[in-house]
């Protein structure tokens, strides 16, 4: 797995098809989008587990969990 981000696939899985821009109204777009897109699975820590956040390991995160896209 590269660490490379596949924006597109971000793009499509959170429903956003606005314009992308480094501006603050693209980012609140995402921002709403990805919440309401993609809930966070808050179990790991209450079992001790570690929530690794890195690119490589977001983007491996199995089909149907919080990061599939």
């Amino acid at each position: 797995m590269s660490g490379d981000l596949r924006l597109d696939g971000y793009l499509a899985r959170t429903g956003h098809d606005g314009r992308i821009a480094p501006d603050l109204a693209t980012l609140t777009a995402l921002q709403a989008a990805h919440v309401d897109a993609i809930p966070f699975e808050g179990l790991d820590p209450l079992l001790r587990r570690p929530v690794k956040l890195d690119l490589a390991s977001v983007q491996d995160t199995p089909p149907g969990s919080w990061a599939a896209w």
